[in-house]
């Protein structure tokens, strides 16, 4: 127990003052996924509410990622950053939009036109968005797995360069989140890296499949979590020294 606890607050260190917002932060995905995972077994009407197509999963989902957008577009328009990290800021922006188009089929659930006659056939939901179309659903699967294996890595790579948060380069604290969230992105690689490559049994297939919806929920608060700390630095930045590529290697 003292190892975990020791654990806990190695990457938790200058994430947030709140004791409880910390520990929030850190338990969300294995919380998460456990409530996931147990109401697959044992009680499948909330599964389908947690992993449901338009259900709450989906929704929260989508709503992480609109406090991303946010978070990148107040860091992209304000001054206090350098123009480095707000450009960097402005592409993920650019981004996420793309995510969220995707999410909601790109209003289609909103204003409910139709799929057009040619993309029905091709897409395994019938709906308006590229990544369920058949054979390009993996470029976006083997996607979601770089992102993934790029949270970790970055993050445990900044930890080895630099040691805890707060000594970290202005460029790592833009380019790699915070060490508290690697699980979060640790949940995705892991997980895509299973449903990738392997193929689950048929009688689990169903619940497997679905924990995709969970994976997802999670990545995109991780987004929402790496903006707002982000931008809550914005006023040590003042007084931080324009952002170089030599901050990567010293």
């Amino acid at each position: 127990m003292a190892r975990v606890k020791a654990l806990i607050d190695g990457v938790s260190a200058d994430w947030h003052p709140s004791r409880l917002f910390t520990t929030t932060t850190f338990w969300f995905p294995f919380v998460i996924s456990l409530i996931t995972i147990g109401a697959a077994v044992a009680y499948r009407p909330l599964f389908d509410l947690i992993t449901g197509e338009d259900r709450l999963g989906e929704n929260l989902q989508v709503l992480g990622w609109i406090v991303a957008l946010v978070f990148c577009l107040l860091i992209g328009k304000n001054s206090a950053f350098p123009k480095s990290t707000r450009a960097l800021f402005g592409a993920l922006a650019i981004g996420i939009v793309f995510i969220i188009g995707e999410e909601i089929s790109w209003g289609q659930r909103i204003l409910d036109f139709q799929t057009p006659a040619e993309l029905v056939e091709q897409n395994r939901q019938g709906e308006s968005n590229l990544h369920n179309i058949y054979g390009v659903q993996d470029v976006f699967s083997w996607a979601m797995f770089v992102i993934g294996a790029y949270g970790v890595g970055s993050s445990l790579y900044a930890m080895k360069r630099f040691g805890s948060y707060a000594s970290w380069s202005p460029l790592a604290k833009t380019l790699a989140p915070h060490p508290i969230l690697i699980s979060y992105f640790l949940l995705m690689f892991v997980w895509r890296f299973y449903r990738n490559l392997f193929e689950p049994p048929e009688s689990l297939y169903y619940g497997v499949s679905e924990f995709g919806e969970t994976t997802e929920l999670v990545l995109s608060t991780a987004f929402a979590l790496f903006g707002w700390k982000r931008f809550s630095m914005r006023e040590t930045e003042l007084q931080a020294p324009a952002l170089t590529t030599r901050d990567a290697a010293t």
